[in-house]
């Protein structure tokens, strides 16, 4: 008998723990997300990452599931990796690594915007300070996904071309040709440089910069450098 209640006290005991504890954990707000911060968003607005994430302020901290949440983040077209953390009793700390804009495709006046990886960010829009690559013939898209066009390899060769063109102490305009497979670089109005369809892009742009510089140095400001074939670059005066 005495065996009998004591066990029985230790399950109500043991029952009355496990009540309390779903009570504190899920009857009270003492778990409720009330504070939920958002590091890394340059391009995407606070509540549009909220959004994103599937959190909500109010929402029982124990509900939210994190991985999911990360999942939801990185289906964001401007959203690159995430991570979420869960900081008890409640708060939730995400931080984003967004997909930096670099050039624009313009083609038929469409405009797309295309981050290092080729990946569309935006459609219809022609921003500010970036390298514009016109004459890439594009029809179907979609954004948040790498696009698609006949001829990835000259594109992937252009970007290449853009990566070495912001390490290199020349400014350039920010416009880039291609016609018949051949990359043609604005360096400015009255000076172009011509890359072929961009293979062996690293070699060709050391050599262009040796020999813009020897043009700068003796007062030459027009022209274009052919690099399309092996060998020594050529420059040639306009009109030539």
């Amino acid at each position: 008998m005495r065996r009998t209640l004591k066990i029985l006290t230790r399950l109500i005991f043991v029952g009355t723990i496990v009540v309390l504890g779903y009570l504190i954990l899920f009857k009270t707000n003492f778990f409720l997300v009330d504070n939920i911060t958002i590091v890394g968003n340059t391009y995407v607005p606070y509540e549009e990452a909220l959004e994103a994430a599937g959190i909500d302020h109010g929402e029982n901290i124990f509900t939210v599931n994190a991985g999911n949440s990360v999942e939801l983040l990185k289906k964001h077209p401007r959203i690159r990796l995430a991570k979420v953390k869960k900081k008890y009793p409640k708060t939730i700390e995400i931080e984003i690594v967004e997909r930096e804009p670099l050039v624009v495709l313009e083609y038929s006046s469409k405009y797309l915007v295309l981050d290092r990886e080729l990946i569309v960010l935006e459609a219809g829009s022609n921003e500010d300070a970036l390298y514009i690559i016109n004459g890439i013939e594009f029809n179907n898209f979609t954004v948040g996904k790498k696009i698609d066009i006949d001829n990835t390899k000259i594109l992937e060769n252009t970007i290449s071309l853009i990566e070495l063109i912001e390490k290199s102490h020349i400014e350039f305009m920010p416009m880039i040709l291609i016609k018949d497979d051949i990359v043609e670089l604005m360096v400015t109005e009255k000076f172009r440089a011509k890359f072929g369809k961009g293979n062996n892009i690293e070699a060709k742009f050391n050599s262009f910069l040796d020999v813009y510089d020897d043009c700068r140095n003796v007062g030459i400001d027009t022209g274009l450098i052919d690099l399309r074939f092996k060998g020594v670059p050529i420059y040639k005066p306009f009109g030539e």
